[in-house]
């Protein structure tokens, strides 16, 4: 992937995770680097995504109570199990790699998602970062932190990004019919 590329990805990862956080009422400062360190009671959601052109995993570790506190106000008064904050955590990761796509598809880069998978920290293997990794950020939301990576494989010799794209896609919220 040319540099130029992966610079422009981690730019449009990082507003996308700021964007979709301060949807849900958080104040989400600048990203800092992220480190592999795991506490294994963290919640890790991924979710893939593949197209002709690009590939990979976005991955989101953060906190319960972290997680907790984006829920919509509906949601988050009704939650009362582990499960109901694993399911929310796999939406987050979803919306995320949404906007992430969004994004993408202003540069002519089309992708589809697949489902999210969410588990603890303690039951991940290996380490997140990779060859492949062009963001590993870290958010500090008051004294907890979400962390976010995004790996990326891009097609022999495609460049993503050339020159500002065009935002081609409906706006946030709009119903779409299909006749």
């Amino acid at each position: 992937m040319m540099a130029n590329d992966a610079a422009e990805l981690r730019n449009l990862v990082v507003a996308s995770v700021r964007h979709v956080l301060g949807m849900h009422g958080l104040d989400v400062p600048e990203a800092t680097p992220s480190a592999d360190d795991l506490d294994p009671t963290q919640i890790v959601a991924l979710i893939g995504y593949a197209g002709r052109d690009l590939r990979g995993t976005l991955t989101v570790i953060a906190p319960t109570d972290l997680i907790r506190r984006t829920c919509p106000p509906a949601l988050g008064k009704a939650i009362k199990w582990d499960w109901e904050v694993f399911d929310w955590a796999g939406e987050l990761a979803n919306l995320m790699l949404g906007r992430v796509k969004v994004g993408l598809y202003a540069h002519g880069v089309e992708v589809d998602s697949s489902t999210p998978r969410v588990m603890r920290a303690g039951q991940v293997q290996g380490s997140l970062s990779t060859e492949r990794t062009v963001c590993a950020a870290c958010f500090g939301i008051g004294t907890m932190q979400l962390r976010v990576w995004f790996d990326a494989l891009a097609s022999d010799g495609r460049i993503l990004f050339n020159g500002p794209g065009e935002d081609r896609s409906p706006a946030e919220g709009s119903v779409l019919l299909f006749d």
